[in-house]
């Protein structure tokens, strides 16, 4: 029985060689891309690994978290989307009405997210409640996204 697989050995190691490799799988290429409207709103989408690899030096796109300590004035929890497309650019702070929901959004992010996030100004007594808010944010995990490299 040994010497019969011995023998099949060196045809098995041949019929890999001969074997293509696989690329199976949907694959999309989106990177960024920002949609300003009229009121100082807009919207901005693309996935981060797709974006890195425009060879541009201007297109970009992520959101991040700031934690900084208590104190007047400080900005205690609060969050960032921002975007551009090398023509057009975006950015916002997350919605402190709704922060809870988009920090969850933000944290499930990986190399391999694809990102979508909208804005709109607003204007409030309350600093922290006015200047371009994050009015949605979505984050999408999915196998046809190119990682970062």
């Amino acid at each position: 029985m040994q010497s019969m697989l011995r023998s099949m050995m060196p045809v098995a190691l041949g019929l890999l060689v001969l074997v293509p490799t696989a690329s199976a799988g949907y694959k999309q290429v989106a990177p960024a891309q920002v949609e300003l409207f009229t009121g100082n709103s807009g919207t901005a989408s693309g996935s981060l690994g797709s974006t890195r690899r425009t060879g541009s030096s201007s297109s970009y796109i992520g959101c991040w978290l700031e934690w900084t300590v208590p104190g007047p004035n400080a900005l205690a929890n609060t969050g960032f989307c921002e975007a551009s497309d090398g023509v057009d650019s975006g950015t916002c702070r997350l919605d402190p009405l709704n922060f809870e929901y988009h920090m969850a959004a933000m944290q499930s992010m990986t190399a391999s997210s694809w990102v979508w996030f909208s804005w709109e100004w607003r204007t409030n007594p309350d600093p922290f409640l006015s200047g371009r808010i994050c009015t949605g944010l979505v984050v999408m995990n999915a196998s046809e996204y190119e990682p970062l490299q």
